[in-house]
């Protein structure tokens, strides 16, 4: 079920992140080149708080930096911020995965 809350709204951001040969420091997240938030444990979910109170088309990554600073992006991906009568709701584009 989409996150759904009044514009401007929130929502949870969530990635699952491992490191065979150490641990995971941080999990970025980024809508575009703007850090929304990060998260230091798992489960790595942070919440982005007033996503603009319009309907739009959003590009998010997810940077995983490990203990001895090397980092992994997820690659981009696009989600659709839909605005309905009762809130906010969220949808993934072009195969994107998404938890809430």
């Amino acid at each position: 079920m989409p996150t759904r809350s009044s514009p401007p709204g929130n929502t949870t951001l969530a990635a699952t992140a491992s490191d065979q040969d150490g641990t995971i420091s941080k999990v970025e997240y980024y809508q575009g080149s703007t850090k929304i938030d990060e998260a230091t444990a798992s489960p790595y979910t942070v919440t982005w708080s007033n996503v603009p109170g319009r309907a739009n088309d959003y590009v998010l990554t997810a940077r995983a930096t490990d203990n001895r600073g090397v980092t992994t992006d997820s690659g981009s991906n696009e989600v659709r911020f839909t605005y309905l009568a009762e809130g906010i709701g969220l949808q993934p584009m072009r195969g994107a995965c998404l938890r809430s």
